[in-house]
């Protein structure tokens, strides 16, 4: 009941009463050359996502102890990120080419594991990432984003399934967006 209670502070709302899964994340990007990415809901900061260089990037929960230390593998396939009791989560895909048509796996600390498909949303080249655990049917998250344009902001649906998988909301929230800047970072250079 730890992690929830963090979530239930940032979002101001208890998962076992109020909490219903439902809502919308703006990820805002501050900065350019070590861009800070803050998590609004609702006009608040809820957390923060920040570049350290090339490879290492910060993940904080706002007013809590949580933050997660992730770093770029050496393919750019994998991000690690290390949570405070030491346990490690991982976003991969298989290849980095066409990754615009591969699924992306997340295998959390705890053996739970996610996966993420894309899809584009609009003829004008708008992407969407979808979150669901193997046996969902439905998405836990959703996330809109476009891929040509870095400034954009990225929107986040958070699903009334979410509730269920309410200890990996953050990892998931930090995970995803990793990957998401980081294809941005690999527009901006082309």
């Amino acid at each position: 009941m730890a992690d929830t209670g963090a979530l239930s502070l940032a979002l101001g709302a208890y998962p076992e009463t109020d909490f219903c899964g439902k809502g919308r994340i703006q990820v805002v990007r501050h900065g350019r050359y070590h861009p800070v990415h803050l998590f609004q809901f609702g006009g608040e900061t809820i957390a923060e996502l920040r570049w350290q260089g090339p490879r290492r990037v910060g993940y904080t929960v706002t007013d809590s102890d949580i933050q997660y230390d992730m770093k770029v593998g050496h393919m750019q396939r994998k991000i690690r990120a290390v949570d405070h009791d030491g346990r490690g989560s991982r976003i991969a895909v298989r290849s980095n080419r066409n990754y615009i048509r591969r699924r992306m796996y997340i295998q959390m600390g705890n053996g739970d594991n996610f996966l993420v498909s894309r899809s584009e949303t609009e003829r004008w080249g708008g992407n969407r990432l979808s979150v669901r655990k193997q046996h969902y049917v439905n998405s836990l998250l959703v996330f809109h984003f476009d891929p040509s344009e870095p400034a954009a902001p990225i929107l986040v649906d958070v699903e009334r399934l979410m509730k269920w998988e309410i200890s990996h909301f953050h990892m998931l929230l930090a995970l995803i967006s990793a990957r998401i800047t980081l294809e941005h970072r690999w527009t901006a250079t082309r």
